[in-house]
């Protein structure tokens, strides 16, 4: 049923160069609503991303009518930007999508005077809403109370929507883990029988939805419930469910516990949430059960950032990100030690965002073991990531730009230049560290000049 709805929305809450854009539109003699997620979003009482405005103006009209203020970025499918107060609005003409060969894109688009044909070709019911200047709300397909619901459904034929464009499947797993949503048994289905066609979708495409995924609020019970679709995507990981650890540590399967992991990660950080899920990997191929019937994973840490290595290589994710998930992953198995100098030696080695991110993966590790195991475990890190945090908050020294002391100085007691001094300044911020030596300048050359002076006499041992 095509029917509009009038509804008390606070249109005041729209952006005003949404505001403009729809007026403008509308003064022209133009059909023009706000549509898409920045409704659904809307009517959930978030803040949308962004606006897209659909118009029955032709792409050459929004051009025309918004002049200087707007630019054409994807005329071949009626997309024109619009500019206004600093902010960019992609308005786009009514259109009907043709054939998709790609299981991508449609070979062609027919523009139409039609909202209701627009809204038809879209994922899902909840992105098929359209909200105008006076509030009324266009929802044929009853999208508002499916989001009431909590319940993801595909416009029309679920099996089509997936034909179309393959990436649809990976988007409804993200509305399900950003929005907490069941997705419909029918649309479901077709995700399962459609899912080879995700071989059409480019691996950036694949990771920017799959970042999007583990750093949902639902992440865990999403990928829980359809980790079919998942495992499609990265088979290492299949193995993981079902695979007992035989451990008194550990009431759950691998799978189980690596999605535990995840819900206790920061999930603002995309690093640590990918380690989270990778961190245990590799136990399926390391698992040996001693003599008393225990499970165990020698060597799991760095079989496991291997794997997690080739999947960030697959995903064509960028080197740094993979250097660090990998680098987290291979030492989530850290040592629990609440001491001064050790944090110290850890900030050195990892420097302070991957020192914290590291405590807080072991922290999520322990949190998805079984507490009564755990709970000792994590009272140590507590104390660490407490102590932590006061190391960063006096400004510790832990790296040689920390030091109190410079290679020039080192040169000004007539050191040669070369690597001895690195090795000297090395030395010397590992007295620091040890809380041998405190940095304090004067101490420190004092320090270095005594130790030069023993190498000088021990070279020439005559003199």
């Amino acid at each position: 049923e095509n029917a509009t709805e009038r509804r008390d929305f606070p249109v005041e809450n729209l952006p005003k160069s949404v505001q403009i854009v729809l007026r403008r539109l509308e003064e022209d003699g133009q059909e023009a609503w706000c549509v898409g997620g920045c409704v659904r979003d809307s009517l959930l009482g978030r803040t949308p991303e962004d606006w897209d405005v659909t118009t029955s103006a032709l792409p050459e009209q929004i051009m025309e009518l918004f002049g200087a203020q707007a630019r054409p970025t994807g005329l071949q499918h009626g997309t024109v930007s619009v500019t206004l107060e600093g902010e960019t609005v992609e308005v786009t003409t009514f259109r009907v999508d043709g054939t998709y060969h790609d299981h991508r894109r449609p070979d062609q688009v027919t523009f139409t005077r039609s909202l209701e044909e627009d809204l038809c070709r879209r994922d899902f019911t909840i992105n098929a809403m359209a909200l105008n200047l006076r509030g009324e709300l266009r929802d044929p397909f009853c999208g508002q109370s499916d989001l009431a619901a909590g319940v993801l459904r595909c416009v029309g034929e679920p099996e089509r929507r997936f034909e179309e464009d393959a990436l649809r499947i990976l988007r409804a797993v993200r509305f399900a883990a950003v929005y907490g949503l069941t997705i419909q048994p029918e649309t479901a289905a077709a995700m399962e029988r459609t899912a080879p066609f995700l071989k059409w979708v480019s691996a950036e495409r694949i990771l920017s939805e799959c970042d999007r995924i583990v750093t949902a609020p639902y992440a865990a019970a999403t990928l829980a419930a359809y980790c079919s679709i998942w495992f499609r995507l990265f088979p290492e990981m299949q193995p993981l469910q079902g695979f007992q650890q035989q451990h008194p540590r550990h009431a759950h399967d691998v799978w189980e516990h690596s999605l535990l992991a995840l819900s206790h990660s920061d999930q603002q950080d995309t690093v640590l949430c990918w380690a989270a899920l990778l961190h245990d990997i590799g136990k399926p191929s390391c698992f040996h059960r001693d003599a008393a019937g225990i499970g165990h994973f020698y060597g799991h840490p760095a079989e496991s950032a291997a794997l997690a290595k080739q999947i960030c290589k697959r995903l064509k994710m960028d080197r740094k990100r993979t250097d660090a998930i990998v680098a987290l992953i291979t030492a989530h198995e850290v040592q629990l030690l609440p001491q001064r100098s050790y944090l110290l030696r850890m900030l050195r080695k990892y420097g302070a965002i991957q020192a914290k991110r590291l405590l807080t993966l072991r922290k999520a590790d322990l949190q998805a073991q079984v507490p009564a195991y755990a709970e000792q475990d994590l009272q140590k890190l507590e104390q660490m990531q407490q102590l932590l945090q006061e190391l960063l908050q006096e400004q510790a020294c832990f790296q040689l730009k920390d030091l109190a002391i410079r290679g020039n100085d080192l040169l000004a007691m007539g050191i040669p230049k070369g690597v001895l001094i690195g090795k000297l300044l090395q030395d010397a911020l590992e007295q620091v560290i040890r809380g041998k030596l405190p940095n304090e300048r004067e101490t420190l050359l004092q320090w270095v000049q005594e130790r030069w002076n023993r190498r000088k006499q021990h070279q020439n041992p005559t003199d």
